[in-house]
């Protein structure tokens, strides 16, 4: 008999398991379980944002109840060229006008928008001459340099690049005479090779304009003159997540070539990543000519007189990629040798070498 009872109750164990434990009123649904899945019932997003071109955003959705099981979305963009969107929600804003973005459930069953407004802060306004630098006038005498506007690098050889120079302050190496400055690069009686650097740092900074520095370059293998910028906050965050500008470079040993780059904490020369075009300038050596950047708060484009060879736009608004919309600096600077200027050895003989600066003209938007 108890062999029985024991048969006839695992019998009935096996039927329950086999048609579901029954709810309290009887039918055959089964109660839900910890491991079935939870529909979502609604998904949000701000209703309307404004934003400046230039900048990165993150939307982040609302998906209700917070014990979704699937809470994956897709994100799409009315115009991409205006606002893109990648499938974390992260927005570029490029240009102005109204996008609107939309957040989908995987399973496509709930959907929100969002009204996007970019503003261009600089429209309508037009570029107007801020600090122009003119290092006095044609047959004047030799004149201090403007210490309210620059300031003199003094660093030993191997500071930056394994540069071979010494950057002094001495009027052998740094003089403002007969309408220009002069920058030289030279060999001292001791040996030694002496060049001058000065920087706005501090002084005068710019976040976006339109620049032009007028200059005639010095040659021959070794020589390597800049004209360029980095962020005022080198201090505080370092190179090169302060972003650099270089209007102007040119070594000796490519006579006719001018390069201008951009070096930003993702892509920079350190990696191998940074973004640099040429421009060949037959007399670049012996004829004065205007070395241009227009930077914007979404792109940076660089010219010798009227020929543009050079444009940046990032792929992203964010600070690995553009660092420039903060404050930078210029710097005008003779190096000699070093990892680019001294690829190919260095030749003395050709020294003394001196980049002459006709004027810095900055004009913004007012």
């Amino acid at each position: 008999m108890k062999s029985l009872l024991f048969i006839l109750v695992a019998l009935s164990a096996a039927g329950v398991l086999a048609c579901g434990i029954k709810n309290p009123d009887h039918s055959d649904v089964p109660i839900p379980g910890e491991g079935d899945p939870v529909a979502v019932e609604s998904v949000e997003i701000a209703e309307a944002l404004t934003f400046d071109i230039g900048t990165s955003h993150t939307l982040t959705p609302t998906i209700l109840p917070k014990n979704a099981t699937n809470k994956g979305v897709t994100w799409t963009t009315s115009n991409s060229s205006a606002v893109s969107v990648d499938q974390d929600g992260k927005l570029n804003v490029l240009t102005a006008g109204e996008v609107t973005i939309t957040v989908t459930t995987n399973d496509g069953q709930k959907q929100d928008s969002c009204t996007i407004t970019a503003v261009d802060p600089d429209a309508g306004k037009e570029y107007a001459l801020v600090w122009a630098e003119e290092f006095g006038e044609e047959g004047d005498p030799v004149s201090p340099l403007d210490t309210d506007s620059w300031s003199v690098e003094v660093q030993p050889p191997g500071w930056v690049n394994n540069e071979l120079q010494r950057y002094v302050n001495s009027p052998n190496n740094i003089e403002v005479s007969d309408g220009t400055l002069k920058l030289t690069c030279r060999k001292e009686t001791s040996g030694d090779i002496t060049s001058g650097r000065i920087h706005s740092g501090n002084k005068k900074i710019f976040t976006y304009g339109r620049f032009e520095i007028r200059a005639k370059l010095p040659g021959g293998k070794g020589i390597w003159p800049a004209i360029w910028m980095h962020g005022q906050n080198i201090g505080s965050v370092g190179w090169p997540t302060c972003g650099e500008i270089d209007i102007m470079e040119h070594v000796g040993y490519e006579s006719t070539m001018i390069y201008a780059s951009t070096h930003t904490q993702l892509r920079n020369h350190s990696i191998g990543t940074q973004v640099t075009s040429g421009i060949t300038i037959p007399d670049c050596e012996n004829e004065f000519h205007v070395y241009k950047l227009e930077w914007t708060r979404t792109s940076i484009s660089m010219w010798v007189d009227d020929q543009k060879y050079f444009t940046y736009t990032p792929r992203s608004y964010e600070v690995g990629d553009w660092p420039f919309n903060a404050d930078e600096m210029m710097i005008l600077n003779v190096a000699w040798g070093g990892g680019w200027g001294g690829a190919q050895g260095v030749d003395e003989s050709v020294l003394p070498g001196t980049m002459e600066v006709d004027y810095v003209r900055v004009y913004q938007k007012q």
